[in-house]
């Protein structure tokens, strides 16, 4: 069956039903079996062949993304044809570079060993059942309101009847991740081929090629030597949009091109909140992708921040151009 096809039978909803759990010791039952970087977990190393796909889907480039953990302590190495860039938990570490690539390999890496977040106190959680290719899911939404709105609207997380293995996931219907060939790791549930999509499209493909525990202190790991000191990352509070054109472009009727759709677009964020790199991460076409992009050079953020100091930041902006 194409991917394509997957998507549009994803969509089709069937009566909502009730799960006799609390839905959120649900969820926090489905995130525990599908987490291998929690607390208290092996050290491990993981790493995944990747191929990313063009804005229509068609086969780009081939890469790799791969991932040494312990405890608090973490070392990240993107491979692709721009280079090797490396990003750890030390303090003084740079980022991955913020370009669609990267930024689609580490959604893949944490697709695979961390696919839930730990959810705010204020999510409320709905059930359903839904139906893919003949095989039947039952899927929890999430939902926010108010100022705790998620960026993202209502995620939907679904798994076989009977089991907490993550399968199916979405975040609202332009974005769906599909995990496949379910394996174990020590107790917890991997994908070892994992596939995500943007409108109907694939963005990127990915398959486990190497996982395994090691020992920090006998380790020939050089990422990890022995007696060498963890950083405990402190959390980064988000940025607000100060100024700039809105979000919602109306398309005018005269102008060539199609008059709706979305945009995804990746924004770099400086220390002054100023925007200093854009990059498409999905689009339904490049005439809207223009008239995006033309609108985030122009936004003002107040700067995102680790204690209490000004630091760089991203965010996701989705587009909806309306006739």
């Amino acid at each position: 069956m194409r991917l394509v096809s997957v998507l549009g039978l994803f969509l089709l909803t069937i009566p909502r039903v009730t799960w006799a759990e609390d839905l959120r010791k649900v969820y926090e039952q489905m995130q525990a079996a599908n987490q291998m970087d929690a607390i208290g977990r092996d050290p491990f190393y993981i790493k995944i062949a990747a191929q990313l796909y063009d804005l229509e889907g068609k086969p780009a480039q081939t890469a790799t993304v791969e991932e040494w953990w312990e405890a608090e302590r973490y070392r990240i190495q993107v491979t692709e044809p721009a280079g090797q860039f490396v990003q750890t938990s030390e303090p003084d570490s740079k980022h991955l570079p913020l370009t669609r690539t990267a930024f689609l390999l580490r959604l893949l890496l944490d697709e695979t060993i961390n696919p839930l977040s730990k959810l705010t106190k204020e999510a409320t959680f709905t059930s359903v059942d839904r139906e893919v290719g003949g095989m039947k899911f039952r899927c929890l939404v999430a939902s926010w309101s108010g100022k705790d709105q998620h960026p993202w609207s209502q995620p939907l997380y679904c798994t076989l009847p009977g089991s907490n293995d993550l399968r199916l996931e979405t975040h609202n219907p332009v974005s769906v991740q599909v995990r496949n060939n379910i394996g174990r790791f020590h107790g917890t549930a991997v994908p070892l081929k994992t596939q995500m999509l943007y409108g109907g499209h694939l963005a990127i493909t990915g398959e486990v090629t190497s996982l395994q525990s090691f020992d920090v202190k006998t380790s020939t790991f050089p990422e990890f030597r022995p007696g060498e000191p963890g950083s405990d990352e402190s959390e980064v509070k988000r940025g607000k949009k100060l100024s700039g054109d809105s979000p919602n472009i109306p398309v005018p009727a005269n102008l060539h091109g199609p008059d709706s759709g979305w945009s995804l677009v990746l924004l770099s964020i400086s220390a002054t909140g100023t925007v200093t790199s854009t990059d498409v991460i999905a689009s339904t076409s490049s005439f809207l992708s223009a008239a995006a992009l033309r609108s985030v050079r122009t936004w003002k953020f107040t700067p995102w921040s680790r204690d209490g100091k000004p630091t760089e930041g991203f965010t996701l902006v989705q587009f909806n151009f309306i006739h």
